[in-house]
């Protein structure tokens, strides 16, 4: 899927919202919450791509918030790719520096 359009901040705005959901209900260790909240984060997602189109950003957005280390190395690498065909650099920038980090 390409980039059908810009991703605006009124379009990034319940994408913030469930991330602050999300680390309020890990900061209270409600794990039953949290995993509500990832879900609906991947519907937000979900929709953020059908209207945008796939952008790197919802790419590496959506391995932040997976659990399973092998799923979220492969969508960072996805999201890296796509981030070089986009040219964004700073996507580009923020992806290798996840990844190092996943190594130490």
């Amino acid at each position: 899927m390409e980039i059908k359009k810009p991703l605006t901040n009124e379009a990034w705005a319940p994408v913030h919202g469930k991330a602050l959901e999300i680390a309020d209900a890990d900061s209270r260790e409600d794990e039953m919450m949290a995993g509500v909240y990832v879900e609906q984060m991947m519907e937000v997602l979900d929709g953020l791509e059908d209207e945008y189109g796939r952008h790197a950003t919802l790419v590496s957005t959506r391995a932040d918030f997976l659990r399973d280390e092998e799923e979220r190395r492969a969508l960072y690498e996805v999201a890296l790719i796509l981030a070089k065909e986009q040219g964004d650099h700073e996507e580009v920038a923020q992806i290798l520096g996840t990844l190092r980090q996943m190594d130490e």
